[in-house]
């Protein structure tokens, strides 16, 4: 631990006590409210050494927890001696101090915060000897950003539940479904989709996979932008498009105006439905970052957005979006290859998304091989991205029937699909959508014309 003479690194005595005399009381029913603390976690030498005999008390087929059964484990930890006037008169003690088990959380946040402390001012520290040994700059930078990202995340619980806990979770999203109030899940707001697609669970990886100009960031924005509205927090990464391009295609989309009347002198009616289209994301919950494409950046970057706008609310709903994977940078092994690049990107955003408990969307450029072929695209067109499919929950593909080089100029509506590849645990299938190319618009065939669009522009 870094310290100067005159300071005491942050902690709590009380709470760590309180934690262990209520663990030693009550056994079962305070750990489950303990937060999955770590001896490491508590600042007293001699409390870490309690943890452990409890924690190792607490593994065994008994799971009995009180001061004999850990004084066994005492024993066998041989620490006996670092507890003043031995342990059995120190554990009876420390039991006295026992809160009741429904309030173990609030001393455990307290002394899970104070080892987050300790552990900043280290980084701090370690940042700096860092910056004096001319370490370089990105990666001092990457250090500090993963460090602060990591402690930003302190109090999230660890993930072992009991299966009556995710019983219980199932049966009250159902019960507030019943009652007509929104899911904690996320759709796409596109009837058609959502009617075989389902609804979008925390932890799902979704791909949206396509050739260029086929809708892959407008359908991305379209799901990500319709959830902020309803006050879904969202966060997107654009690798290829700056963020002001990313709102002028948001607000074509919100206010069903024309990209073409946005071009040179814009009528009045179309510059009042932009301005109210404005207002209506003021207020919503929706974050851009178009500045970095290092895997690691982005992970860190995700939990620090997670840690300050998701975990924050009583209903911690969100959702990320990246577009996208190829664009991705990583550091290359020795002897590596992009198609392993592109499995690390896939493996890291799944592995991310279970850690949030939020769905992320990483969209995905397929190869022109799918041209040469014809038709729609398929899950074997991912192949050549290494683990895609494999880590993939769900994936989507929108989806014409025209080449390419028939884009422009053509007018009319077209039908077209979005394509369910693969759905977890769900249907496959074809979602009917009719496509307006003058707007680049999405629209569920079982819409009204006048629905909302899902609004796409050339150069996706």
């Amino acid at each position: 631990m870094i310290s100067s003479p005159d300071r005491i690194p942050p902690h709590s005595r009380d709470a760590e006590e309180i934690v262990i005399g209520c663990a030693l009381v009550y056994g079962e029913r305070a750990m489950a409210n303990a937060l999955g603390l770590r001896s490491d976690e508590f600042f007293v030498p001699y409390h870490r050494d309690a943890w452990d005999a409890i924690a190792a008390a607490a593994a065994k087929p008994s799971g009995l927890l009180d001061p004999v059964t850990c004084e066994a484990e005492v024993r066998v930890l041989g620490t006996s001696q670092h507890f003043p006037d031995g342990w059995v008169t120190w554990a009876l003690g420390v039991s006295t101090r026992a809160c009741i088990p429904e309030q173990v959380e609030h001393f455990a946040t307290i002394v899970r915060e104070a080892a987050a402390a300790r552990r900043l001012i280290e980084l701090c520290a370690e940042v700096i000897n860092r910056a004096y040994a001319a370490t370089p700059w990105p990666d001092l930078l990457t250090a500090a950003r993963t460090g602060i990202a990591d402690l930003e995340n302190v109090g999230v619980k660890m993930g072992t539940v009991h299966v009556s806990e995710a019983i219980a979770e199932y049966v009250e999203d159902e019960d507030r479904r019943a009652r007509g109030e929104q899911p904690e899940t996320i759709t796409t707001s596109i009837a058609s989709l959502d009617e075989i697609l389902g609804e979008i669970e925390g932890g799902e990886l979704v791909l949206i996979a396509g050739r260029p100009g086929k809708g892959k960031t407008s359908l991305a924005l379209n799901i990500i932008a319709a959830n902020a509205l309803r006050m879904v927090p969202g966060l997107m990464f654009s690798l290829e498009m700056r963020a002001r391009k990313l709102a002028r295609r948001l607000l074509i989309w919100q206010a069903r105006v024309s990209g073409n009347q946005l071009r040179g002198t814009i009528d009045l009616a179309a510059w009042k439905k932009i301005t109210a289209a404005a207002g209506d994301f003021a207020d919503a919950p929706l974050w851009i970052n178009a500045k970095i494409n290092q895997l690691q950046q982005i992970v860190a970057e995700s939990r620090s957005w997670y840690a300050r706008r998701v975990q924050t609310q009583a209903r911690k709903r969100g959702m990320i979006v990246v577009d996208y994977a190829q664009l991705v940078r990583v550091t290359r092994a020795r002897g590596g290859n992009r198609e392993q690049e592109v499995a690390q990107i896939s493996g890291a955003m799944k592995s991310l998304a279970m850690e949030l408990g939020i769905p992320v969307f990483l969209l995905c450029q397929l190869s022109r091989e799918i041209e040469k072929r014809g038709g729609p695209p398929m899950l074997s067109d991912l192949r050549e991205s290494g683990s895609l499919e494999q880590d993939a929950d769900r994936v989507l593909f929108p989806h014409d029937n025209l080449k390419p080089e028939d884009l422009a100029g053509r007018n009319q509506r077209r039908p077209g699909q979005i394509i369910i590849g693969k759905n977890r645990d769900g249907a496959i299938g074809a979602a009917e959508v009719t496509l307006v190319p003058e707007l680049m618009a999405f629209l569920s065939a079982t819409e009204e014309s006048d629905a909302r669009p899902n609004w796409t522009e050339r150069g996706d």
